[in-house]
């Protein structure tokens, strides 16, 4: 897999295979990731705001904030969905790829005033992010750039009580082939890889993720 990408998550919850899967079919209908405000939507507690859409950039996934261990996009959100991944490079020839500054980590005791905080400053011009390996694009981008997809195989393992290995190794060719089917109905013929083992998820790397998630 490459490292040299922009990833965004279809997920910002509990993993659900079955929700992030139909979620893909509704953002490949629409060939595009949408900001808030073009999804229709009128209002944002994130600090991407209503009109940036948020990504992390892969390259820095090691990186947390102020030594916060796991704080950042790709722990936070990236290993725990189905996510898009965009070449760096062709992104940053065609969109301003903005990075944001990076604001220390809130306290959790003051949540409520933390979240009014981040829709403040989400609305602002200047970018602002307290995750350190996140990226922002304005209004829209185009899935005619699509790289490749990943898919939490860990995650999915821990969604469902697998145990047999050979039920384990039948459900998860079930989803991914689930996953490609709506892929190559959209015209989008594209490899899978876990996002933890950078693993290409074809029928010989199932087995591989398999053998190391045990």
């Amino acid at each position: 897999m490459k490292h040299d990408v922009y990833l965004h998550t279809v997920n910002n919850r509990n993993f659900n295979s079955r929700r992030d899967i139909s979620t893909v079919s509704y953002i490949l209908d629409c060939n595009s990731l949408l900001s808030l405000r073009n999804q229709g939507i009128s209002e944002s507690i994130s600090f991407a705001g209503l009109d940036h859409i948020s990504l992390c950039d892969y390259e820095k996934k090691d990186i947390t904030n102020n030594g916060n261990l796991f704080y950042n996009s790709f722990y936070s959100y990236i290993r725990h969905g189905i996510s898009f991944a965009f070449d760096k490079s062709t992104l940053d020839s065609i969109y301003e790829v903005k990075r944001p500054t990076i604001l220390e980590v809130y306290n959790s005791f003051l949540m409520n005033y933390y979240r009014q905080y981040m829709k403040a400053l989400g609305n602002e011009e200047k970018r602002y992010s307290d995750l350190p390996d996140e990226v922002q694009i304005k209004d829209k981008i185009s899935l005619d750039y699509l790289s490749f997809i990943t898919y939490p195989c860990e995650e999915f393992f821990d969604s469902r009580l697998f145990f047999r290995y050979t039920t384990k190794r039948k459900k998860l060719i079930e989803e991914i082939n689930n996953l490609r089917s709506v892929l190559i109905s959209h015209g989008k013929d594209l490899d899978i890889y876990d996002i933890n083992t950078g693993i290409l998820l074809d029928e010989e790397g199932i087995e591989k993720v398999i053998r190391l998630t045990k």
